[in-house]
């Protein structure tokens, strides 16, 4: 037998271009290797120079590049990162573009205009790139465009699932920013569980970039929360206008779900100024959030103001009224230390500051229906619960500073005790809060 055989040795490589390193090196490090050291730099004039630090022979070479601004600078670069690639006698080039820039000019709406999106495509492929793989295409034709595999993958199982743990509890509705769309629409409706499906019917100017009329919407939306989804936001003005809309037709609340945040000009201002135009940030979800905690505080305390009702019924003569007095109070106690924190969380104007707040005073409340209760050592310990000291504050005057054990052994208690019991919970509590709210917005 003649001739020489070679077992083949695959070599994978990541490159990146300068538009974003950091993402790139994210991916280099899930995979287990390292970026491919590589010099780039513009010449006075603007030309783009590239050059690979290590051999690149025979390698199965991946160059991911996001196509951000200046986005025609990020687009060559990527081109002659290909084309260096293909002179290095690389085996096989994918091209990774998160976002396929020009993708919005997929087709001619005027005579004499140009279909850029094809044109991108054939300069990949002259330039050598053998695959693409991209992210939430604007239209699924673009795939067509390229002369070779492209991988079109979809953000849409990662934002859905989002969506789904954070709303799924609210009735829902899955709203297309335009009739092209109405099939992303329905994979997110049937992900979603089948919750209706909307869409916005609008014109534009086609001689007004990134302007629209959102006319009317078709679709019912009235007390749904609106699930508004786009492949990306350039300008936020197509996004908001479509958002006044669905208010404007009765729906309870919009939450956008894009892809590509491109946020061009205005579109940070614009999307800030319509959350306080129609009181949708955070804050309003927060409320919500919020006011199912106080529900779930005074739940929480129904057992121990039962028990003081049972010990108005059944306790010694002349001692009914402290003990009705305190199962009011108790409850009373929950809504105060709920709306405490409520108004707390709410000055973060962030959901996971009520959360924090409103879920650690139901631990406090739990604690509170364990310890007052019981007597003894146990009512001592007691004395740390917060409902403990609000209770024994606010009945001072009733009771003059005595309080009453289940067994009806009597105690006295200070009111600075008391006083000083609801200040250190207060701040034990708002440092706790604090904490979680910061946690909570480092997870988002």
């Amino acid at each position: 037998m003649t001739g020489i055989h070679k077992h083949p040795v695959k070599n994978l490589m990541v490159f990146t271009g300068r538009t974003h390193p950091e993402l790139a090196a994210a991916v280099s490090q899930e995979l287990g290797t390292g970026l491919v050291p590589t010099s780039a730099y513009d010449f006075a004039n603007g030309e783009i120079y590239v050059r690979y630090e290590e051999s690149v022979r025979g390698c199965d070479a991946f160059v991911l590049q996001s196509h951000a601004t200046p986005i025609n600078e990020a687009i060559m670069e990527q081109l002659l990162m290909v084309d260096a690639l293909k002179r290095a006698s690389a085996k096989r080039i994918t091209v990774v573009m998160p976002f396929y820039g020009y993708a919005r000019q997929d087709k001619k709406h005027r005579g004499r205009e140009p279909i850029s999106a094809r044109l991108m495509a054939d300069m990949f492929k002259t330039a050598g790139a053998d695959r693409l793989i991209t992210v939430d295409l604007h239209t699924d034709q673009i795939q067509g465009f390229f002369d070779g595999p492209v991988d079109h993958l979809m953000a849409r199982p990662i934002l859905a699932n989002h969506v789904k743990e954070k709303y799924g509890d609210r009735k829902l509705a899955v709203v297309s920013p335009d009739a092209g769309r109405i099939k992303v629409a329905e994979q997110w409706s049937r992900h979603l569980g089948g919750c209706p499906l909307a869409f916005i019917h609008k014109t534009r100017d086609i001689n007004r970039p990134n302007e629209m009329v959102a006319n009317r919407v078709v679709g019912e939306v009235e007390g749904r929360w609106c699930v508004l989804v786009d492949d990306m936001i350039d300008t936020a003005g197509t996004i908001t206008k479509a958002a006044d809309a669905i208010m404007a037709d009765g729906a309870a609340g919009v939450i956008i779900a894009a892809t590509h945040a491109i946020f061009s000009g205005p579109a940070v201002e614009r999307m800030q100024g319509w959350g306080r135009q129609l009181g949708l940030t955070p804050l309003r979800d927060a409320t919500y959030v919020g006011m199912k905690a106080i529900v779930a505080m005074i739940i929480a305390c129904i057992p121990i103001a039962l028990i003081y009702a049972i010990g108005a019924a059944t306790g010694a003569e002349g001692q009914w009224q402290v003990w009705l007095y305190s199962a009011l109070l108790v409850l009373l106690g929950a809504a105060v230390f709920a709306l405490y924190g409520l108004v707390f969380g709410l000055a973060f104007k962030s959901e996971s500051a009520v959360s924090a707040a409103s879920g650690s005073l139901v631990i406090f409340a739990f604690l509170g229906n364990i310890f007052i209760p019981l007597s003894g050592v146990m009512l001592t310990i007691a004395k740390f619960t917060p409902l403990y000291g609000f209770v024994s504050l606010a009945r001072y005057p009733l009771t003059e500073g005595y309080t009453t054990s289940l067994t009806g052994e009597m105690s006295q208690q200070p009111l600075w005790e008391a006083v000083v019991n609801v200040v250190v919970w207060t701040t034990i509590h708002a440092g706790l809060t604090v904490y979680l709210a910061r946690r909570g917005r480092e997870r988002q």
